[in-house]
């Protein structure tokens, strides 16, 4: 992967405040996007849509091989915990838009999960189902961990606290009947545990996330860490009472001498503020989606190799937002 003009632009930092959002051709403006920790699937895969989705003033125009974005757009990544703390954001306003996984987006549309205490989130919009995360299960080389059940007594990291990982894997826990008062849960984040391995003090580690992961290529190349299968007929009421959930494997060879793992997976969503006008986001919906974005972002990562038009609304349990369903339904999809 190469750092072009754009996505250097689209990896600056937050910004103290929102300037003005531009519709197409107006003047320039900043629209952010959340994603996750640096070492995360969302970040690089962020930092790749920021650079296609804008065109600053003065870039070379899309026909000479330049950015196809929104004109005078200034796409800027935030990185964040992960996608609790993404929905969060998009709600409250401190940012236009964010990625989360499937499930979260839909506790907080439906005021369930994590959020039961909490008014159901209102302005929560999609703009694109982006691709599959496969849920990880990395443990030590001498966990004696050969299988979920196994954690049973182990001291196990399940993400930061505001992760969407950390929500998933309680939800499989508690399909398999194992509870806190049978596995230590610890909440940090993939790179602490991942340390916390190193020297004796954790015998395993989730992570929901597009394979492969960096941090889990780390594990499993320089700790010979090794990838747990997920399966066993205790999924089946995982699957049954969560539809967002899916079963996949991460391929053979994904990480470095790793078998097939079968597990299981959920999108991940762009969502996108009910606040931000109809017009920009049909052209950033437009942009994404053309022919020579998609062609770049097929570069940066292999969970986009897979992205297409026929998969942009799968998963998709919170409303598109109007201006992404105009983009949607012009390409003759129903909605």
């Amino acid at each position: 992967m190469f750092l072009s003009r754009r996505m250097v632009l689209g990896s600056l930092g937050a910004v103290a405040g929102l300037t003005h959002l531009p519709s197409p051709g107006q003047a320039q403006g900043f629209f952010r996007i959340r994603t996750g920790a640096p070492t995360s699937t969302y970040y690089p895969i962020g930092t790749a849509i920021a650079g296609v989705i804008g065109a600053p003033t003065g870039g070379r125009p899309c026909v000479e091989g330049g950015g196809c974005g929104v004109e005078g757009l200034v796409a800027l990544v935030q990185s964040s915990r992960g996608s609790v703390e993404n929905v969060d954001a998009i709600e409250s306003g401190e940012v236009e838009s964010g990625f989360a996984q499937a499930d979260i987006a839909y506790y907080a549309a439906n005021a369930a999960g994590p959020f039961a205490n909490r008014p159901a989130f209102q302005k929560l919009r999609g703009i694109c189902s982006l691709f599959d995360e496969a849920l990880h299960l990395v443990v030590a080389p001498t966990s004696g961990i050969a299988r979920l059940e196994d954690l049973r007594g182990k001291r196990v990291a399940i993400g930061s606290k505001g992760s969407g990982t950390a929500v998933s894997v309680r939800e499989l826990l508690k399909a398999f009947d194992l509870t806190e008062k049978d596995v230590l849960l610890v909440e940090i984040d993939a790179v602490e545990a991942l340390g916390r391995m190193r020297v004796g003090t954790l015998e395993a580690m989730f992570l929901v996330a597009g394979a492969p992961v960096e941090v889990v290529t780390e594990a499993v190349t320089s700790l010979d860490a090794q990838l747990v299968r997920i399966d066993g007929g205790p999924l089946d009421r995982l699957l049954d009472n969560h539809p967002f959930f899916r079963r996949t494997t991460i391929p053979a060879g994904t990480y470095a001498g790793t078998y097939a793992s079968p597990t299981v997976a959920l999108r991940a969503l762009w969502l996108v503020s009910a606040d931000v006008p109809g017009d920009l986001v049909r052209g950033i919906t437009a942009a994404f989606w053309h022919p020579q974005s998609q062609a770049f972002l097929r570069d940066v990562h292999p969970r986009l190799a897979d992205l297409s038009l026929e998969h942009a609304l799968d998963s998709m349990n919170v409303p598109v937002h109007p201006g992404a369903a105009e983009f949607y339904r012009a390409e003759g999809l129903a909605q």
